[in-house]
């Protein structure tokens, strides 16, 4: 699934250096990323959204940079992007999936409580929700560009 592949991704944002550092001698500057992603675009109107999008993946790195997201909210943020009702085909399946899906946003209540130092918890949690809401539309967007070629250098990006 991209976006939990992106947001394991956007974790190894580093934001002094403005690039993703999945590893101390890796770096992935904006430009980097939009090399990768366009192996085969021809139409201009097609690379000037890829650009758009990968730019609005950085800010959406910084975004959730400034948030101090520990591993347990990527964790629990990673579940909650499997295991969304939205992504159900099967009826049958869909009470099972509502009531881990609810288990998992307790939990991200939770965690944001803990997290909480001194301002509102449902302003930080509003915060949070406002992030990944625009994280998901740049997934959902993203998503078009991903040819097999591209996928799979992408996939080689995020395997180290």
């Amino acid at each position: 699934m991209l976006e939990v592949q992106l947001l394991r991704f956007i974790s190894f944002f580093d934001e002094a250096e403005n690039c993703f550092q999945p590893n101390a001698n890796t770096f992935f500057t904006q430009q980097d990323l939009i090399d990768t992603l366009v192996v085969e675009i021809e139409e201009n109107d097609d690379m000037d959204e890829l650009r758009e999008l990968i730019s609005a993946l950085f800010v959406i790195a910084h975004s959730l940079a400034a948030l101090q997201l520990d591993d347990r909210f990527l964790a629990v943020l990673s579940a909650m992007f499997i295991f969304d009702p939205n992504n159900v085909l099967e009826s049958s399946q869909m009470p099972l999936i509502s009531a881990a899906y609810a288990r998992l946003d307790d939990m991200l209540h939770v965690l944001n409580d803990e997290a909480s130092d001194g301002t509102s918890t449902t302003r930080a949690f509003a915060r949070l929700m406002t992030t990944v809401t625009a994280f998901r539309r740049i997934c959902r967007r993203l998503t078009q560009h991903f040819s097999p070629q591209n996928l799979t250098l992408f996939e080689k990006l995020l395997a180290i």
